[in-house]
């Protein structure tokens, strides 16, 4: 009972971790596509003036 029980706890400690991996990578890539757009679109300004 016991050695199931830590099984599940490690597979629920995976998940969780990379859950978290997987959001985090998400949130990284999200702000550095904000970023590049928002210079993409100063650039593009600074052209049409």
């Amino acid at each position: 009972m016991m050695k199931w029980l830590r099984t599940c706890r490690n597979v629920v400690a995976l998940s969780v971790v990379a859950f978290f991996f997987h959001a985090v990578r998400g949130s990284i890539s999200a702000i550095m596509y904000i970023q590049a757009f928002s210079h993409l679109r100063k650039s593009s300004r600074i052209s049409l003036t």
